[in-house]
């Protein structure tokens, strides 16, 4: 019997029966079937990783490629999980920066995976510095760019204090000290020095560990959640329009701009007075006395004013005026705007409210200036206790008026306040004027007041009229009164009564 078989070094296969042959061929079935493909849509156990130069991210932008596990790994156990792309301090910067850009729902959903990459990192050791040093380097870009912005400290702590948490607040501040470590603060003029101790910025963690790891200790807040609120500060400040320039940004500073007293202010034994009138103004029970007391500081502003107008006039070259930054800030901000705004009219000032960024920018001369804030902080606080002694306010129908009667008790009393002010203001030129006998004074003032509005429309071209509305006719007329309930003169009074003498 012939034999039929394949040849193969070593073996031979012959003399096959018929069974025999038909048990190899069902064999030789099962060996083709078990070393075929798989069907389409099944899965193979793939021993591949990551397409080449695939990163975190999908294109290894941010990171080395993670390369493919050796052959054999996971084919019989766990595989092994790929390690993270390592980010730089440039990389990390970046992520920093793209995230507080977010805008969109879109963006602000690729936040939220930036926020959960940079924690991962953060969590390591090696990773948190970078992070760290990331994060210090992306709000140190944006400060400085602030800085040449017109922006201040103090308008920066208030503005994200009043828009978000004390931790963000506190973000903030840390993140100004931070940045003040690599300024020349020596040089830097005494009211951007003011303003760090004001809002509190200093370098209080250890600069030997990671601010983060101090900053969530301190804080009792995770990491992941500190970035976000650091993240969330930065996204405030890229919204904030550039301003006009109160001082030398840090570029310009040097030894000409380095921490001498402001010159030209409230002499300090006028300013000392004015404050302790002020503060009895404050503190009295009595409103006549209390208006009184506001004349009286008024009146020594005045001659303060003019004694500093014809000192400045007989120099060959006087200091130009400035302008500052006064917080006003809701409840009730367009009455406190309105109430400042009467105060600098009176004392040859004059004001813009950024409604927005809950300040006014007033401009004057530092003598002025100095004196409009004390008498609006002082004039604040007299409008606020008559206001409360009002008490709450209802109509017919018993619906609350509070509101609307308190915003028009403040205008109005704003309103009343500055006549009352001008006056004592034109009563004390007036009498200096015929002291001197010389009519060399209302010249100068008059220059004084046009160098001030220069000022103004230089840095505020295009300037929006604000109109103010009274909503409420009784706290209109009850502000009024408030105002008015004693002249504003110090003197005997024509009914006999003797006021608080000067």
């Amino acid at each position: 019997m012939g034999c039929t078989g394949l040849s193969h070094p070593g073996a031979t296969l012959v003399g096959m029966g018929k069974q025999n042959r038909q048990r190899r061929a069902a064999k030789q079935r099962q060996r083709q079937r078990g070393s075929s493909p798989p069907a389409p849509g099944r899965v193979s156990p793939a021993r591949s990783g990551p397409p080449p130069g695939a990163g975190r991210f999908g294109d290894g932008q941010f990171g080395e490629a993670r390369s493919a596990p050796p052959p054999g790994d996971g084919l019989f156990g766990e595989a092994r999980r790929p390690s993270p792309p390592r980010l730089t301090v440039a990389d990390a910067t970046t992520l920093i920066q793209v995230a507080a850009q977010a805008r969109s729902v879109r963006e602000r959903a690729d936040r939220v995976a930036v926020l959960e990459v940079l924690a991962v990192y953060a969590s390591e050791p090696s990773g948190c510095r970078v992070v760290d040093t990331a994060l210090a380097r992306a709000a140190g870009l944006l400060l400085a760019g602030l800085w040449e912005d017109g922006w201040q400290p103090a308008d920066l702590a208030r503005i994200v204090g009043h828009r978000a948490s004390p931790t963000h607040r506190s973000s903030l501040v840390d993140a100004v000290a931070r940045q003040g470590v690599d300024l020349p603060l020596a040089d830097a003029p005494a009211a951007w020095r003011s303003q760090l101790e004001e809002i509190g910025a200093r370098v209080w963690w250890d600069e030997r560990r990671p601010y983060l790891v101090q900053w969530s200790e301190r804080a009792g807040l995770g990491v992941r959640r500190l970035l976000e609120v650091a993240v969330e500060v930065l996204a405030t400040l890229l919204t904030l329009p550039a301003q006009p320039r109160l001082c030398p940004p840090p570029s310009a500073w040097s030894s000409a701009t380095a921490g001498e007293p402001r010159l030209g202010g409230l002499d300090p034994k006028v300013l000392a007075k004015v404050r302790g009138l002020l503060a009895k103004a404050e503190s009295t029970e009595f409103p006549e006395e209390a208006e009184a007391l506001s004349a009286k500081a008024q009146e020594l502003i005045t001659r303060h004013a003019i004694d500093q107008a014809l000192l400045a006039s007989s120099e060959a070259q006087s200091a130009p005026p400035g302008a500052r930054r006064v917080p006003v800030e809701d409840p009730y901000a367009a009455g406190k705007a309105h109430l400042l705004h009467a105060i600098a009219s009176a004392n040859r000032c004059r004001t813009v409210w950024s409604k927005r960024y809950g300040f006014c920018t007033a401009f004057g001369y530092p003598s002025d200036l100095d004196a409009v804030e004390l008498l609006h902080a002082s004039l604040l606080v007299q409008a606020t206790s008559a206001m409360a002694a009002a008490g709450p306010q209802v109509d017919a129908r018993g619906v609350t008026r509070t509101r609307s009667f308190r915003s028009s008790f403040l205008t109005a009393f704003a309103d009343r306040i500055g006549e009352r002010l001008r006056q004592t203001t034109e009563s004390s030129v007036s009498t200096a004027d015929d002291a001197l006998g010389d009519g060399r004074l209302l010249p100068v003032l008059a220059a004084r007041e046009e160098a001030v509005e220069e000022a103004l429309a230089e840095a505020f071209p295009d300037l929006v009229s604000h109109r103010v509305q009274i909503g409420n006719h009784a706290g209109w007329a009850a502000g009024r009164l408030a105002a008015d309930r004693a002249e504003l003169a110090v003197g005997p009074r024509v009914d006999g009564q003797r006021r608080l003498s000067a």
